[in-house]
């Protein structure tokens, strides 16, 4: 005859005891399955599958490094988004960096003035360019192999 009241602490209890047995049972099965599979893997070429496994895990990796990248990006642009440009002031006059700008830019060259009616046009002296000496070999023959083997 079944019990008329259910204790619900009984209940629990059991309820609890069978789902840490089911997950005891999955963690064996899983045991179980991966040993079968290394049984299963003696003499075979499994290089193929590990490279492809491989490859996978790599392109996995660098997607998500991209998406972080791109993350970061799209965080320091939304975090630039509201940074106004300040406006160019004018200068007033000639500045030096203006000048290089300008320089660089090659602008007109000025010309030098033309020399006095009387004067000669003289040339900076330079030394006599440098001859270097000549190389010669010593008299002294070089050792061979073949005359410190006849010694």
């Amino acid at each position: 005859m079944p019990a008329k009241h259910v204790n619900t602490k009984v209940e629990a209890a059991n309820a609890k005891k069978a789902k840490a047995q089911a997950e005891k049972d999955a963690v064996k099965a899983a045991a179980n399955e991966r040993a079968e599979a290394a049984n299963w893997a003696v003499g075979s070429n499994s290089r193929g599958a590990a490279k492809a496994m491989k490859d996978a895990e790599k392109d996995a990796a660098k997607a998500d490094k991209d998406a972080a990248r791109r993350a970061a990006l799209a965080e320091e642009e939304a975090e630039t988004a509201g940074v106004k440009k300040p406006k160019k002031v004018k200068k007033k006059g000639a500045d030096v960096s203006d000048l290089l700008l300008a320089g660089l830019k090659g602008g007109e060259k000025k010309k030098k003035a033309p020399p006095a009616a009387g004067t000669k046009k003289t040339r900076p002296l330079r030394s006599a360019p440098r001859k270097r000496p000549r190389r010669t070999r010593s008299r002294r023959p070089r050792a061979s192999s073949w005359t410190a083997t006849r010694i």
